[in-house]
């Protein structure tokens, strides 16, 4: 990681040392200024991507890494304006005239894209709370823009960036309603993208067939309440853990060659979650005192019916992290539940 960041570092201050010198004699190399840039301005640039760079060596300096990169966004953009504002000059006018709405939406987008490692908590609400003020800002910068729907693409992007907040900040609970909100983001996203296009460029064409234009979203209303509605009812489930009966047999599994297989098979399960060789480790020894299949089948309902919670499409890296140690745990505590109900069995397993 240290190298990684050092080559990272030294890349990126032979690239502006380059930039730099020639800022300085492009003159003298081309005869003419091709950019029109100060050599400070490239100073103060190089320094916001040299903070950028070395604020992720740290955890305890990683949330503050995406706010020098905004910075360098808006400086870079500012350049770019200016040098083509020759070739169109409403670019330029319309930067200085929104700057501190273009330097807020990228401050902002630095905020959805801040990772706190140790309060994960709280990194829902903070990246919700980034994008919807992303989308806000965002929505003032398209609306404003000379084209005849621009406040239709505004209206989108918040709307966008909207949905993809309430699916994030869901990950703040458990309930089955915030489970399926999170599953639904991919379609909802889509869903957005597919009805923008429609609105944007069919639904104008079709402006003299308003029967057509009717039977058209009402359809797509209907099939996105079907969609949402049966998501809804997978996420339901049921715990099979109380389908194992209750029978007094004392037995008990000492530390043995099973008991190392067992312990190997129980910690695939937990931390990759493989189910299949903590379900073979489990019924050898059930079968060998004679269970019947259809007992060792209710015995191990637990481990067959658990499913790890999947990893919603668009998941930002933090979320996937957030995921993964809360799947890690519920089959943890599927394990701790199984030996219980095994123990009542008569059936101890010492861990």
């Amino acid at each position: 990681m240290r190298i990684y960041l050092f080559f990272k570092a030294i890349t990126l201050t032979v690239f502006f040392g380059v930039l730099y010198a020639a800022s300085l004699f492009q003159e003298t190399f081309f005869g003419r200024t091709v950019v029109a840039v100060g050599s400070d301005t490239i100073v103060v640039i190089y320094a916001l991507l040299l903070a950028y760079i070395l604020l992720g060596y740290n955890r305890y300096t990683l949330p503050f890494k995406p706010f020098p990169f905004s910075l360098a966004l808006y400086l870079i953009f500012e350049l770019i304006f200016f040098n083509i504002s020759e070739q169109n000059a409403l670019l330029y006018p319309f930067f200085q005239s929104h700057s501190l709405t273009i330097l807020l939406f990228l401050m902002f987008f630095g905020l959805a894209r801040v990772e706190i490692p140790f309060y994960l908590k709280i990194q829902p609400i903070i990246t919700s709370a980034g994008l919807v003020l992303t989308g806000y800002f965002g929505y003032l910068l398209i609306s404003d823009m000379p084209l005849e729907i621009s406040g239709e693409l505004g209206i989108i992007f918040l709307l966008y960036l909207a949905v993809l907040a309430a699916t994030v900040v869901a990950g703040i609970s458990e309930n089955e309603f915030a489970l399926w909100l999170k599953n639904s983001r991919r379609f909802m996203l889509l869903s957005i993208i597919g009805f923008s296009a429609y609105y944007v460029f069919l639904r104008p064409a079709l402006m003299e067939c308003p029967g057509i234009i009717n039977l058209v979203e009402w359809l797509a209303v209907v099939g996105i309440f079907y969609k949402l509605s049966r998501d809804f009812r997978q996420v339901m489930k049921v715990d099979e853990t109380d389908l194992i009966e209750i029978h007094k047999q004392r037995v008990s599994l000492k530390k043995d060659e099973w008991m190392e297989e067992f312990r190997k098979a129980e910690k695939n399960f937990i931390e990759n979650g493989i189910k299949s060789h903590f379900v073979a480790a489990l019924c050898k020894p059930l079968f060998d005192m004679g269970w019947s299949e259809e007992r060792v089948a209710k015995a191990i309902s637990p481990v067959i019916s658990y499913k790890d919670r999947k990893i919603p499409a668009f998941s930002l890296k933090w979320e996937k992290q957030i995921i993964e140690n809360r799947n890690r745990k519920n089959r943890e505590k599927v394990v701790v539940k199984l030996l219980e109900r095994m123990k009542e069995e008569g059936v101890k397993i010492e861990r």
